[in-house]
C-alpha cells in the first residue's frame, strides 16, 4: 500500500506523483500536498502550487514516514532517485508555464532533504549512476518544452551540463528523447534514444561509454515502424533489444550493437514500455484501451522477448498504519 498523499491517476494527467523503487525493503514517493493545484493548468506560478510531499518506507510499504519540502514548487513536476538507500535526489521538473528545475538531495534516506542546486529545464527521466553522478532526460511531454535530450551532473546535482551524444549535441527537440535513463555497469554504460524530429522515419540510436558517460560513441541505430508499436529497452552496456509487435519481429543483441539477431515476437500489443532485468528476464506495459480511462496491462517474458504472458495483479488495501502526518520543514518523521 502506498500513503494516502500518493495519486497515481497518471493516464488523466491530472496527478503529479511518482515512485522509486531501490530493492524490495526501500522505497520512496513524491506526491503533491495540501494547497496544491490539481490538475495543473500551465498558467504560471501565480496560479498553480505544488506543495511536495516525500514519504519514505524501509519495509517494502508496510509502514510510512513523510515530509514536506518547503517552498511552492508550482509549475513543476517531483521524481526520486536512490543510488543507494541513504543517497537520494528529487528532482522539480520545469513543466510548460512554469519555472527553472531545481534539485534537492538527502544523505540519510529521505529524512531530510536540503536543495542544491538546479538548472533551466531538466527532463524527468531522471536516475543516480552514483552518489554523485545524476542523468536528467527529456521525456517528450507534449507542452512542448524544450529540454536537453540528455544532462548530467556530477557534482550531486548543484551544477549540469550536457551529456554530448553524438549527432544530438544541443539538441532539445520534443520528439527526441531516451527510452530510459543510461544503463551502467562499473565504467561502461549504454542509452537508447528515439530521434524522431529530423528523420524521416523514427530511429533508436543505441549510444556507448567506456568512462561513466564522460564520452560517448553511436554504437549502432534500427529504424523503427512507422505505427509507434516498437518498443526499445537498454539491458546492460551489451545487450539491447526492439520489438516491432505489429509485425511480430523481435531484434537484438549481446555485443553493444555490433551484429543483431532476428526472432519472431507475439503476444504485445501497442504503447509499450519494456524493462529487462537480464537478457530473458522483463516485463512490458502494454495499453489495452484507448479514451477518458485507459486500461492497460502488465506481461512479462523469460525467453528474450519473443513470448509474452500477462502478469496478475492483486491490488493491496490502502492503509495508514505508521503513516506520519506531512511535517511541516523538512525535518525527521
Amino acid at each position: 500500500p502506498l500513503p494516502l498523499s500518493v495519486d497515481l491517476d497518471i493516464p488523466s494527467g491530472n496527478v503529479l506523483s511518482r515512485v522509486f523503487v531501490l530493492d524490495a525493503s526501500h522505497v520512496w514517493t513524491a506526491s503533491p500536498g495540501p494547497g496544491s493545484t490539481v490538475p495543473y493548468s500551465g498558467s504560471g506560478p501565480g496560479y498553480d502550487h505544488l506543495s511536495v510531499v516525500a514519504s519514505r518506507s524501509t519495509d517494502g510499504g508496510l509502514t510510512w514516514r513523510s515530509v514536506t519540502l518547503p517552498g511552492d514548487w508550482g509549475g513543476t513536476q517531483p521524481v526520486a532517485t536512490f543510488a543507494d538507500a541513504q543517497h537520494g535526489f528529487l528532482l522539480l521538473s520545469g513543466l510548460r508555464g512554469g519555472g527553472e528545475s531545481v534539485v534537492f538531495a538527502t544523505a540519510d534516506g529521505g529524512a531530510t532533504w536540503q536543495r542544491v542546486g538546479g538548472a533551466a529545464s531538466l527532463g524527468s527521466i531522471f536516475s543516480a549512476s552514483d552518489a554523485a553522478t545524476l542523468w536528467a532526460g527529456n521525456e517528450g511531454d507534449a507542452g512542448p518544452v524544450a529540454r536537453p535530450i540528455l544532462d548530467v551532473s556530477r557534482d550531486g546535482g548543484r551544477t549540469w551540463t550536457d551529456a554530448r551524444l553524438p549527432g544530438l549535441v544541443g539538441d532539445i527537440f520534443v520528439n527526441d528523447n531516451p527510452v530510459a535513463a543510461p544503463v551502467f555497469s562499473g565504467q561502461d554504460g549504454a542509452v537508447a534514444v528515439i530521434a524522431a524530429s529530423t528523420d524521416t522515419l523514427p530511429i533508436a540510436r543505441f549510444y556507448r561509454t567506456s568512462d561513466g558517460g564522460r564520452t560517448w560513441l553511436l554504437a549502432a541505430q534500427v529504424l523503427l515502424g512507422e505505427n509507434g508499436s516498437d518498443g526499445v529497452a537498454v539491458i546492460d552496456p551489451l545487450h539491447f533489444v526492439v520489438i516491432d509487435s505489429s509485425a511480430g519481429r523481435l531484434q537484438a543483441t549481446s555485443d553493444g550493437g555490433a551484429t543483431w539477431q532476428e526472432a519472431a515476437s507475439s503476444g504485445l500489443g501497442a504503447s509499450m514500455r519494456l524493462r529487462f532485468w537480464d537478457p530473458r528476464n522483463g516485463v512490458a506495459v502494454v495499453q489495452l484501451t484507448n479514451g477518458p480511462t485507459p486500461a492497460a496491462a502488465l506481461l512479462r517474458t523469460t525467453d528474450g522477448g519473443q513470448t509474452w504472458s500477462p502478469v496478475s495483479i492483486t491490488p493491496p488495501g490502502r492503509s495508514t498504519t505508521g503513516e506520519a502526518s506531512p511535517s511541516a520543514s523538512p525535518s525527521p518523521a
